[in-house]
C-alpha cells in the first residue's frame, strides 16, 4: 500500500479533494484497483494470445455529479503506477453531437434535442470509431481521441484533442447513460416530470430517445466487457450534485480569456435540465446494479461507502 498512498496523496492535492477522501479511496477504490489489475492479470495469463488482444473495456457509469471523473482518474493513475498498465479514460460526454447538429434535430425530429445528454446527441460512429483506433494501437504509436467543451457546448477543434500513445492495456468509458438498457415501449406512456408532460406530450422525444438506446447505444455498450456503476441513493440527490458541478464549471469561466459565448446554467435552468435525465437516471437505478460487475455505493453527499462485487458477472473473454 506504501506506493499507492504515496500517489493518492498526490491526487487528493491535486484535485483539491478533502483529506478525508483518503480514507475512502483505501477502503472503496484501492481494493477495486486491485481487482481490475488482477483479472487483466488473469486475462493475459488463461491464453497466451491474450496479450496481444483488445484493450480491456470497462465501463464506468452514475448519475450527473457522481464523481465519475474523480474515480476514472484514481483508477487510472493506481493501475498505471502500480501495476504498470496503459490506461485511457474516455468519457461518453466527449461524444456529443456538435452544437449545429443538435441545433438540426431540434428542428427535423423534436425541440428537446438541442440539450446535450440523452442518448441521440452523442456521435456514436465517432464512438464506436475511437474505440477501434485505441485498440489498433502499437507501441510507438499515437492517435488522438475526441473532447467537448461544456463552457462552449460545443466540440473541441481538433487541435485541442488529447493524443494517446502506446498499446493501451485497459480504456475507462464513462457516463451517465453508460450500459443503460432501453424500456418497454408501454413503460414512456406516462410522463414522469413536467418537462415530458409539457414538452413532450406526444411522447415523440420519448420514442426517439428509446430507440437510440435500442440500436446504436446498445451496439456501443456491447463492446463493454466490464461495467462499474456509481449508484446513487436516489434521483433527489442528483439536482444538489449536478448544482456543484455547475458552480465548478463557473469558477473555469474566470479563468478563460476567449471571447465565445460561455453556457452556465443557473439553478433554475439546472432543475429544468436534469428533467431530460429524470427517467432515464431512476430506470439505471432500479436495473444497471444488478448488471454491473461492481457496485460503489454512495451516500447523499456522495461520499462512497460500500464496495459490491459481483464475481459471477465478471467476464474473461
Amino acid at each position: 500500500m506504501n506506493k499507492a498512498e504515496q500517489f493518492i496523496d498526490e491526487l487528493i492535492q491535486q484535485q483539491a479533494l478533502p483529506p478525508e477522501y483518503k480514507a475512502l479511496v483505501e477502503e472503496y477504490l484501492w481494493p477495486l484497483v486491485q481487482d481490475m489489475a488482477e483479472i487483466y492479470q488473469r486475462r493475459t495469463q488463461v491464453e497466451p494470445v491474450m496479450q496481444n488482444a483488445l484493450p480491456w473495456v470497462v465501463g464506468l457509469q452514475g448519475t450527473q455529479g457522481s464523481g465519475k471523473s474523480t474515480v476514472c482518474l484514481f483508477i487510472k493513475v493506481l493501475l498505471e503506477e502500480c501495476f504498470d498498465l496503459n490506461v485511457v479514460i474516455l468519457s461518453i460526454d466527449d461524444f456529443y453531437k456538435t452544437r449545429q447538429e443538435r441545433m438540426t434535430l431540434s428542428k427535423t425530429i423534436h425541440p428537446l434535442l438541442v440539450t446535450r445528454g440523452v442518448p441521440g446527441t452523442h456521435d456514436i460512429d465517432l464512438a464506436m470509431e475511437t474505440l477501434n483506433k485505441l485498440s489498433k494501437l502499437n507501441n510507438g504509436q499515437s492517435c488522438s481521441v475526441p473532447s467537448f467543451n461544456k463552457i462552449f457546448d460545443d466540440r473541441s477543434n481538433k487541435t485541442e484533442w488529447p493524443v494517446i500513445k502506446n498499446k493501451v492495456n485497459i480504456i475507462l468509458f464513462e457516463g451517465w447513460c453508460m450500459g443503460i438498457p432501453y424500456q418497454e415501449k408501454s413503460a414512456l406512456d406516462n410522463p414522469i416530470n413536467e418537462l415530458e408532460k409539457f414538452e413532450d406530450s406526444n411522447v415523440q422525444w420519448r420514442l426517439f430517445v428509446n430507440n437510440q438506446l435500442k440500436n446504436e447505444y446498445r451496439n456501443l455498450f456491447r463492446k463493454l466487457d466490464d461495467l462499474i456503476v456509481l449508484q446513487a441513493p436516489s434521483f433527489k440527490c442528483v439536482y444538489q450534485w449536478r448544482l456543484l458541478q455547475e458552480t465548478k464549471l463557473a469558477r473555469q469561466t474566470e479563468m478563460s480569456k476567449s471571447g465565445k459565448q460561455m453556457h452556465i446554467q443557473t439553478s433554475k435552468q439546472i432543475e429544468r435540465f436534469i428533467s431530460h435525465y429524470e427517467r432515464l437516471t431512476r430506470h439505471a437505478l432500479d436495473v444497471l446494479p444488478e448488471d454491473a460487475s461492481w457496485v460503489i455505493e454512495l451516500d447523499k453527499e456522495h461520499n462512497m461507502k460500500s464496495l459490491i462485487r459481483h464475481e459471477k458477472l465478471v467476464r474473461l473473454e
